[in-house]
């Protein structure tokens, strides 16, 4: 994609491949390229956005982000009464909050590496 592409234009292109691929039946050979056409237009198109952005709007953004992942960081549930106490168990009184904490690290996993993937993408606005 070019750099000279301007936003609207990348957007434009966009809707055009979105109404050539929506005509086309599921499971068709020609979706794929399509398809993988319209996801680097819609990248260029956010490249183009961001790069007309003021640096006071991207720096919120990434706040944003940064606020957003300690929040997802701090989601596990930590040691309860019984892994406090000094009393020995025959159980393990860890044992639930591990799942539960694992349940959560799968469940934002995905959301996790879009925002460590965009924090990467704005620092590096930022340094240009």
């Amino acid at each position: 994609m070019s750099k000279d592409l301007s936003a609207d234009e990348a957007l434009s292109q966009v809707a055009s491949l979105g109404a050539q691929i929506d005509r086309l039946p599921p499971g068709d050979p020609g979706r794929a390229p399509l398809e993988a056409r319209r996801e680097r237009l819609r990248h260029a198109a956010r490249e183009a956005a961001d790069r007309s952005r003021s640096e006071a709007a991207l720096r919120h953004e990434l706040e944003g982000l940064h606020s957003r992942l300690t929040a997802i960081e701090e989601r596990p549930i930590g040691k309860g009464w019984a892994e406090k106490g000094a009393h020995r168990w025959v159980n393990d009184p860890s044992a639930h909050a591990h799942r539960i904490n694992e349940m959560l690290a799968e469940q934002d996993e995905s959301e996790r590496a879009a925002i460590l993937a965009r924090i990467a993408q704005l620092e590096e606005l930022l340094r240009a």
